[in-house]
């Protein structure tokens, strides 16, 4: 939290200390952080209410304040202090953005708290039209939509804030667990399982990722009375996932394969000649480099799809990177927190690390130009 508040300041205050006092300003202002951060609220509020008398009409001050006052779940004193730090901020200063659209997700946050979610919807619908597209206000908008279960619109809010940015994991694990729960495509729960492990670094998000991946894969297809396999797959597709219906269809034959035929499927996964083929993974690390060819070539024929922008970028690139040369530094990457075999071989084989982090930052670059154009 402190490096949270700190950066607020650094962005909102510290180009503007000098007409408020210099490093008196700025000194008062991190006291007042200590205190919030060791629990003293009240304490923290006293050095705001004296600022404030003394700087009349400052924005970072009320928004500073505000915050106090919901941590001790003073709602009502924090919502007036929130409604002032929006009043008095200036969206077309940059230095200030960041402040404004904070005070906006802390009112919001009130709000919800004492039970008025349908307020905090309008606060995110005025925000973004104060402050323009901005991946944080969709990401928190879609999370008062699930708490008023709307939770269409909550998954189209994820998809807009990563949309916007397709980096910021906790969409990534919003929109997880929403098409979880409402039995999304397998192809489109798997890409985007697959895009957190590559990008998530809390080991309790990578843990829910792994199972999710796992999970899905699982469900996919089951035995029949007559011995025979059942490939699991809804007649009645939501119109959201009926872009990705052949993938599941084709993801479910392969992964029907793996459990019978697994000569046959290597043979289809596996190009001939390729590093990826030649590489000797353990059992536990072969399945789960199986599943992500499997996934890969099961998304090869989206390439020209409109999918929307998210999922047109990581489908690309889980496609491209089953191709590279990079493909099983990605497997052993993606499996850390899973696999004992993942954790020893990333530390032993930094360069490749490297060089595939490299590779991809350059990949999902080039790509979101070319689909920005």
């Amino acid at each position: 939290m402190k490096k949270f508040l700190l950066g607020i300041f650094a962005i909102s205050t510290l180009s503007l200390s000098a007409q408020k006092g210099g490093s008196s300003y700025s000194d008062r202002i991190q006291e007042a952080i200590a205190h919030h951060d060791a629990g003293e609220y009240e304490k923290a509020i006293e050095i705001y209410d004296e600022m404030i008398d003394e700087f009349e009409g400052d924005m970072l001050l009320h928004y500073e304040r505000g915050f106090s006052y919901s941590a001790m779940n003073n709602c009502e004193d924090a919502i007036e202090d929130f409604k002032l730090a929006i009043e008095y901020g200036n969206p077309t200063d940059e230095r200030q953005v960041s402040t404004i659209r904070q005070s906006y997700i802390a009112y919001a946050n009130c709000l919800d708290d004492i039970g008025n979610s349908r307020a905090a919807v309008q606060q995110y619908e005025d925000a973004l039209e104060t402050l323009g597209p901005d991946y944080l206000l969709y990401y928190n908008w879609g999370i008062t939509l699930e708490r008023l279960e709307e939770l269409e619109e909550a998954e189209a809010k994820m998809l807009e804030a990563l949309t916007l940015n397709p980096f910021h994991s906790s969409s990534m694990f919003r929109l997880s667990i929403l098409q979880y729960n409402r039995g999304a495509s397998d192809t489109k729960q798997l890409s985007n399982f697959l895009w957190m492990l590559l990008l998530e670094e809390s080991p309790t998000r990578r843990s829910v990722a792994n199972s999710g991946f796992d999970g899905a894969w699982e469900s996919m297809v089951s035995g029949n009375e007559s011995g025979g396999l059942n490939i699991n797959i809804s007649s009645d597709t939501d119109e959201r996932d009926e872009a990705f219906q052949n993938s599941d269809f084709m993801l479910g034959l392969m992964y029907a394969s793996l459990g019978t035929i697994d000569e046959k499927l290597d043979s289809v996964l596996n190009q001939e000649g390729a590093e990826s083929a030649a590489h000797e993974f353990s059992e536990n690390m072969e399945t789960r480099a199986d599943y992500i060819r499997a996934l890969a070539m099961s998304l090869q024929g989206l390439e020209d799809a409109d999918l929307g922008f998210y999922w047109n970028l990581i489908t690309k690139i889980i496609v491209e990177t089953k191709d590279s040369e990079h493909f099983v530094p990605f497997v052993y990457w993606v499996s850390q927190n899973y696999d004992e075999d993942a954790d020893e071989w990333i530390s032993e084989n930094n360069a490749q690390v490297e060089a595939m982090a490299q590779w991809l930052s350059s990949r999902i670059q080039i790509s979101m130009e070319e689909m920005q154009e």
